[in-house]
């Protein structure tokens, strides 16, 4: 299917996001929802990132290497967490010394082999799981808009959504995680025989592994791209040369970031910058509770951080939503089923809750069955509050004002200090880059309210 064209007369909305979580698939709903309502073309642009296909620990697991890790360092829950998903480069007898690991058992030291950080795969590999996540995002987005793709009067396929995957990016960014305890997205969305297929390659070792990881997810990719090959969605490996002809062509561009600013450096470099209108969910005032010595999406790729901040002022617009500001905002995860249905619960469940994906999806492949495809009883976690920072920077993007906050200006400390991590301060300027800080809150926010039902 051939990729749309956009007109100078076209609204271009660009969503450059990694899309694994449950805040990325909520704000990419919200997003699709609100532009169904006009004639905006949105193109989402899926960054890749490393990956390891073979290296899994189920929340069992997971939870006893926290446990043990806490118990050989003293360490609290929270700088445990921290240990678990920085990972250790080699050996972790180089880095514990200080621990005392004669009070683990012999199963719990081998246990512990998990904090070392694991080699990242070919980028082949890194592309074939963004595929399956674009594919993913692209059967829950016309699921649940599913007159979103239609033919106009004239009989002409209309593609007002298209996802783009970014594997260009690969050799800028260097995703942080401890990528054995990093969480199984593409779990979620799985039909039986494919988890038959991940349970039988877990098993196994050595290059078997690696092939049974890879055939799994080939065999994953191919039922969806038979599921969705009438669909009006398209999914294509992004090609920078064409983006820039888009972005120049279209009457107005709104950039919503939630992942490095690795792409949209590159823009800037290709001269663009002027028409772009940014939103990106990135940096922070404090590090106090973050888990890496940067602020996620900073820590990708810092360059481009440094490179986009020191720039700010070349854009149409630019403004940063501080990540920690992004968390102030819960929401009500019976209002966020309501929006995003099965799918969107089962990432809620994974990625906020804690629970472990496989034992998920099986439950609510049961669950399925014996009530025909409907849940007959409302699940204790509805009553949950969540954050979705993602969702909550992508609201004031496309509608300011829902959330109660305030329009700061800020200087960016450690520009020049590779050393330091990047850290937004207090400006009194209004020539300094924008931030919009959230209030936090004590109730939690209905999506739907916000939206639209």
């Amino acid at each position: 299917m051939d990729a749309p064209i956009t007109t100078k007369s076209q609204p271009l909305v660009i969503f450059n996001n990694d899309l694994p979580d449950s805040d990325n698939w909520a704000a990419a709903l919200v997003q699709a929802r609100e532009a169904r309502k006009t004639n905006t073309h949105v193109v989402f642009i899926l960054e890749a990132r490393q990956v390891s296909l073979v290296s899994y620990l189920s929340s069992k697991e997971r939870d006893a290497l926290l446990k043990a890790i806490q118990e050989a360092s003293g360490q609290s829950h929270g700088d445990a967490l921290k240990a678990l998903l920085n990972g250790f480069p080699g050996d972790y007898h180089h880095h514990t010394r200080d621990w005392d690991l004669k009070l683990l058992s012999s199963e719990e030291r081998d246990l512990l082999r998990k904090i070392e950080k694991p080699a990242h795969d070919p980028e082949s590999d890194a592309v074939l799981h963004a595929k399956l996540v674009a594919y993913d995002v692209a059967s829950f987005l016309t699921e649940r808009l599913s007159d979103y793709g239609h033919k106009g009067t004239d009989g002409a396929s209309r593609f007002n959504i298209e996802l783009l995957i970014d594997s260009g990016c690969l050799q800028r960014i260097k995703n942080p995680v401890n990528l054995n305890v990093h969480h199984r997205d593409e779990i979620f969305g799985r039909n039986h025989s494919e988890l038959e297929s991940f349970e039988k390659a877990t098993a196994m070792e050595g290059e078997d592994k690696k092939k049974a990881f890879q055939d799994y997810y080939r065999e994953s990719i191919e039922r969806k791209v038979n599921e969705l090959k009438d669909s009006a969605v398209t999914i294509e490996l992004l090609d920078r040369k064409k983006l820039y002809e888009r972005i120049g062509a279209a009457d107005s561009v709104r950039w919503f970031g939630g992942c490095s600013l690795t792409l949209l450096q590159d823009v800037h470099k290709a001269g663009l910058a002027s028409k772009l209108n940014c939103c990106v969910q990135a940096g922070t005032f404090l590090l106090s509770d973050n888990i890496f010595s940067e602020q996620f999406n900073i820590a990708l790729n810092r360059d481009a951080a440094d490179y986009v901040f020191k720039r700010h002022a070349e854009f149409a617009d630019f403004l940063v939503v501080p990540t920690h500001s992004a968390q102030a905002i819960k929401y009500s995860v019976s209002d966020l089923v309501a929006l995003g249905g099965d799918d969107l619960e089962q990432r809620i469940l994974g990625f906020n809750l804690h629970k472990d994906p496989m034992e998920i999806t099986r439950q609510f492949m049961a669950l399925k069955t014996k009530a025909n495809g409907k849940l007959t009883k409302k699940p204790d976690h509805h009553d949950e509050r969540i954050k979705m920072p993602d969702l909550s920077a992508l609201l004031y993007m496309i509608a300011p004002g829902r959330h109660a906050g305030k329009m700061k200006n800020v200087t960016v400390k450690n520009l020049e200090n590779k050393e330091k991590p990047l850290l937004f301060e207090i400006s009194g300027s209004p020539s300094d880059m924008k931030v919009y800080d959230l209030e936090k809150r004590t109730e939690s926010s209905h999506i739907l309210e916000l939206v639209g039902s």
